[in-house]
């Protein structure tokens, strides 16, 4: 059943687009993975696309290889209390932590940031202040050149190469921790979870704190020196 904060969710952006039910194995996992209300909104709608591809659901129990590779040994945000459950357009990606709260990584350049549980506050109200934020109209999109004030690349992206299917994302070939740019012509639709995989292995990702409205540097996330 979904809950009434997801259902504001579905009736401010509609029911996930091209949505296919998650298969038998990953719902048995999904109570263990999320908190309690993402968890009973996937099983009942499934995953999909909202908003022409700036954000899609996805199977968290066959996306955990890339939380295993991006946090690996890593002593507070340990892979196996870590569910990716979905992603933006070109690959910033939101995943569960049941010790710190909401975990996004921006997988192209490898940055990291945390959404803690505010005191009093549940899991499941952390992720939907943060799923409804996607209602901005910049949201998941990527400066040209990755160069703030440059043009969006969204809209052009789409139109030069298509709607994203599900499990699909905008990646820059190449990469752009390989020395790629972000253009239109350096776009490409490709298959999510292998892109992921591929930009994982530029880590580690760089854990900042955006609390006092600047980007400070906590560390990277992965294993610690003792």
């Amino acid at each position: 059943m979904i809950s009434e904060n997801y259902q504001y969710l579905i009736d401010t952006f509609g029911p996930p687009a091209m949505a296919h039910p998650l298969d038998a194995p990953s719902q048995a996992e999904l109570g263990r993975m999320l908190p309690p209300e993402l968890g009973g909104f996937l099983l009942e709608c499934g995953i999909g696309i909202w908003l022409d591809g700036r954000f899609q659901f996805c199977d968290p129990l066959r996306f955990q290889p890339i939380v295993d590779m991006l946090l690996q040994a890593d002593r507070d945000f340990r892979p196996e209390r870590t569910a990716l459950f979905g992603y933006s357009a070109f690959g910033e990606i939101m995943a569960w932590n049941h010790d710190h709260g909401l975990l996004q990584v921006n997988l192209p350049r490898m940055w990291a940031s945390i959404s803690a549980v505010v005191a009093g506050g549940t899991p499941d109200q952390t992720v939907i202040a943060t799923l409804a934020g996607i209602g901005d109209l910049n949201y998941g999109d990527w400066n040209e050149d990755d160069t703030a004030n440059a043009p969006l690349l969204f809209k052009r992206v789409r139109k030069a190469h298509g709607p994203l299917e599900p499990g699909e994302v905008y990646g820059f070939v190449p990469a752009l921790e390989a020395g790629g740019r972000a253009h239109v012509e350096t776009a490409r639709r490709l298959k999510a979870l292998e892109h992921f995989a591929i930009l994982a292995q530029f880590g580690p990702a760089t854990l900042f704190d955006y609390a006092g409205g600047e980007q400070v540097r906590v560390r990277e996330l992965g294993p610690q020196d003792a």
